[in-house]
């Protein structure tokens, strides 16, 4: 029986901890262990929270399924947030009513879609 009050992240920390050697996300050609996924969501989570991010805050995610995307989301979470997955082939409109609904507090995109992540005056990428 699993715990209700274990967050994700932490359930993903323990696997780290436990199996830091094993592939975690395979994405093309890329592999990134447990450990090395670990790392680097420490480190967006604290990037994220130190550019204002709060607990209870959403931060969107608008790129394509990749090792980058999995990190984006791990990341968010880190820092308290929840992530809100926002689908580049919506049309633009779409992604403007659900960035105006959700209201997250920063949108995390490769800056080839750098443009497109221009749904709104409160969201900065």
């Amino acid at each position: 029986m699993i715990a209700t009050d274990v967050s994700i992240h932490d359930l993903f920390k323990a696997q780290a901890a436990e199996t830091p050697e094993a592939i975690a996300v395979v994405s093309g050609r890329e592999q990134i262990s447990y450990s090395e996924l670990d790392q680097v969501t420490d480190s967006l989570g604290a990037y994220l929270r130190h550019h204002g991010v709060l607990p209870d805050d959403r931060v969107g995610v608008l790129m394509e399924t990749c090792a980058e995307y999995v990190v984006a989301c791990i990341g968010a979470l880190k820092a308290g947030a929840a992530f809100v997955p926002l689908d580049l082939d919506s049309p633009d409109h779409l992604l403007k009513g659900i960035v105006a609904e959700a209201k997250p507090k920063v949108v995390i995109t490769k800056s080839k879609h750098a443009l497109r992540s221009n749904l709104g005056d409160d969201v900065h990428v």
